[in-house]
């Protein structure tokens, strides 16, 4: 049955699961904008301008929920928080230098929150359920753009070939915490999620293992990695807190501007 009436337990539980789900949305597109006007060829650019306008989007709309279930409006959590208070994986706040380094992250992070989406889905909430249909129909070009982007460089020549191989494989040592669910158990818990949970890690390396073979690409057996510090709980590398900086010096220029 859906509702659109929580208990206090059951909002407490959705902000804890959906708050991570928005910064990382919220911080891909920061970190998107920063390609705005560099990518390939113009095709690519007004792309991902519409890609990175997508993910401010759905940030918006997770943050719009979380505020109307209590507590901070959505501008205060964009922009009040300090950086440890932020919960997006390490995966999203990397800047990216090279074209084959973003495709890398973005294939994996959208191969990810594809599998997450459809979890949340499972969340009997109307307003919630509304956001992510809305979400995952764009989210679908999202995922099938990187995913032909790779294709494309996988056999677009030796070289190319290469660098895709070498980006994956780094980005493949950033996703410890993309996984990380510690705050958000009880809330999954409360959800009945905690086994879908607990299940995204292997259905997502079967699906890259499937990806890999399908382009002919070497493949070894492979487990989520540690992660050395994890953004779920508010550690962040050091590039972060430049981005945090900029994101929040309107706000902090004109305290009482509005998003």
């Amino acid at each position: 049955m859906i509702v659109e009436i929580l208990t206090d337990a059951e909002r407490v539980a959705l902000q804890r699961i959906l708050i991570p789900v928005a910064d990382d949305e919220w911080i891909l597109g920061h970190r998107g904008s920063e390609w705005l006007g560099l990518a390939p060829d113009l095709e690519e650019d007004l792309a991902l301008s519409s890609i990175t306008q997508d993910n401010l989007g759905h940030a918006q709309l997770l943050y719009d929920i979380v505020a109307d279930l209590g507590g901070y409006s959505a501008d205060q959590w964009v922009y009040a928080r300090s950086p440890s208070e932020w919960k997006h994986c390490q995966l999203v706040e990397m800047s990216r230098q090279d074209w084959a380094d973003l495709v890398a992250g973005r294939f994996v992070y959208e191969t990810f929150d594809e599998m997450r989406l459809q979890m949340l889905n499972l969340i009997a909430y109307q307003p919630l359920q509304a956001a992510v249909t809305k979400i995952r129909q764009e989210k679908m070009y999202h995922l099938q753009h990187f995913e032909s982007w790779v294709d494309t460089l996988v056999l677009g020549g030796q070289s190319a070939r290469q660098r895709i191989l070498e980006a994956l494989t780094d980005v493949y040592a950033q996703i410890g915490d993309m996984f990380v669910w510690e705050e958000t158990n009880p809330g999954l818990d409360l959800w009945h999620l905690n086994e879908t949970a607990r299940g995204l890690p292997q259905k997502w390396v079967t699906r890259l293992q499937g990806k890999y073979e399908s382009l002919g690409l070497p493949w070894h057996t492979r487990v989520i990695p540690q992660a050395e510090s994890n953004g779920r709980l508010g550690q962040h590398a050091e590039s972060f807190f430049p981005l945090w900086k900029e994101m929040t010096s309107v706000r902090e220029i004109a305290p009482l501007s509005g998003w």
